[in-house]
């Protein structure tokens, strides 16, 4: 079923990264590319052992293939890990090339015009404000940022890498717009989609049903940031004393009653000593719904869902229909479809998530 001119073979070069083409790797008895949703995109493939293979299988040369079932073009992989074992099989693990962009770092980035600026400091076009410091020319990957009107862009005070810039950090694109997805639209350009944006020429997904196929099915309601109650306070000192007004605020009788209550300083809003009724009309909005997410996994999936997307899942028993976001395909070159594909809703955006990794902190967690 595989064609000849669905997997490629280069030597890879420093220079141009893609070198001479040469004959396709012998024997693949397996192929799968996964793509992870902000993420990693990655191929694993296992060929048996024979003299070409060994040659040409090697740290630094470029497989290209498919990556999803839309088979729109081709996608390049460098070769990072090379096994050969008893069974006569070498495995080969390689990952896309825009994996390189976690070394190439920009100069900090102060208040910019987001949509003229930050795409262009980030592919390394010449008229960008800001400049790659560590890389001549352009970067690998082309970057584009959807548009943000009156917004000042990211703001960071230390040098990133480009990876950190795109997604992972506090002040990141990812964060900056409060979630959304990184697609690729070609080999080489990266295109950001906001948390709702939709791109029409999106093949449509259809609503997946609960079935045998499906696997790891986990809902769960975190009660953390659901606080419907508050509790109110104003502090001052006023010669020499300390003066206190709380204040206690229910958003109604039966709104999760042993929830935690947020805690809220309003010492800034008031000069003087307010009464418990100014407190409670001046307390902020609270967020009164438990977070809610869901996972689960779909195997030998074969419909065109592409990593990024949303789609309808269904789960009557569980009383579940809604749309989840599509986190990760594995996609099996040989047979042209989908091995796995797993789904989420959670709210949370990645850069926050990794941000709670890392402590709070500039650390940069891949």
């Amino acid at each position: 079923m595989l064609e000849l001119n669905e997997v490629k073979l280069f030597k890879g070069d420093p220079e141009n990264i893609w070198g001479e083409q040469i004959k396709r790797p012998e024997n693949i008895l397996s192929m799968e590319v996964t793509e992870v949703m902000n993420g990693d995109l990655t191929l694993s493939m296992v060929c048996a052992i024979s003299d070409y293979n060994i040659e040409n299988l090697v740290i630094g040369n470029i497989i290209k293939c498919y990556k999803d079932v839309l088979r729109n073009t081709l996608f390049s992989f460098e070769i990072y890990d090379v096994k050969y074992t008893i069974d006569h099989r070498i495995t080969v693990k390689a990952e896309h090339l825009s994996s390189r962009l976690r070394y190439i770092y920009v100069e900090p980035v102060g208040h910019i015009d987001f949509y003229g600026q930050m795409g262009a400091i980030l592919s390394g076009d010449s008229y960008a404000k800001y400049k790659l410091i560590n890389h001549t020319g352009e970067s690998i990957v082309s970057i584009k940022v959807p548009n943000a009107i009156g917004d000042d862009g990211v703001v960071s005070n230390s040098i990133k890498s480009i990876a950190d810039h795109m997604k992972g950090t506090t002040g990141s694109i990812l964060d900056h717009f409060g979630g959304g997805y990184w697609r690729y639209n070609e080999d080489t350009e990266m295109e950001f989609y906001k948390e709702n944006q939709v791109n029409d020429e999106d093949p449509e997904l259809k609503p997946i049903k609960y079935s045998v196929n499906m696997s790891d099915f986990q809902r769960e309601i975190d009660m953390d940031n659901a606080k419907s109650n508050q509790v109110l306070f104003w502090k001052k000192e006023v010669d020499g004393v300390e003066e206190q007004v709380w204040a206690y605020k229910r958003k109604s009788v039966d709104a999760y009653p042993m929830q935690a209550a947020q805690l809220c300083d309003l010492s800034s809003k008031f000069e003087t000593k307010p009464t418990e009724a100014q407190l409670i009309a001046a307390a902020p909005t609270l967020k009164t719904k438990p977070e809610v997410t869901t996972n689960c996994s779909i195997a030998n999936y074969e419909g065109m869902a592409t990593c990024g997307r949303k789609i309808s899942v269904i789960y009557p028993e569980l009383g579940v229909n809604e749309e989840m976001r599509i986190t990760e395909t594995t996609y099996n070159v040989l047979t042209r479809k989908y091995n796995s594909i797993k789904l989420g809703t959670s709210k949370k955006t990645l850069s926050k998530t990794i941000a709670e990794i890392a402590g709070k902190t500039e650390i940069s967690v891949y």
